[in-house]
């Protein structure tokens, strides 16, 4: 499940478009199998992207599969939001089979 939690600097709206939909589409999953969070009025200091992202991927997806995933992202805040290529910063942590608990249950892939 790509699970993404977006940090919206302070002057930035929340995006109106259904961005899951989209990106599960672009990505091919269902849209159960993905999460993104907005979180509107981040004060930040030093480097103040408008969007930053922290985008969580299960260690089952390609090295190519990743790089899709965080390019359609972006692509996707940017289309959105109105924002440019320089705006949006996305930091992929890949997650291990067994590094997640859902519904009470550790969840393996």
């Amino acid at each position: 499940m790509p699970i993404a939690n977006c940090f919206l600097r302070a002057d930035i709206p929340l995006p109106s478009a259904d961005i899951a939909s989209a990106w599960r589409s672009t990505i091919g999953v269902d849209l159960k199998d993905v999460s993104i969070s907005f979180i509107p009025g981040c004060l930040r200091q030093g480097a103040a992207y408008a969007v930053m992202v922290q985008l969580f991927l299960p260690s089952l997806w390609s090295p190519a599969s990743i790089k899709t995933i965080q390019l359609s992202l972006a692509d996707l805040l940017q289309q959105s939001m109105s924002l440019e290529p320089e705006d949006v910063f996305i930091i992929t942590t890949i997650v291990q089979s067994g590094a997640v608990v859902e519904q009470g249950a550790i969840v393996e892939w």
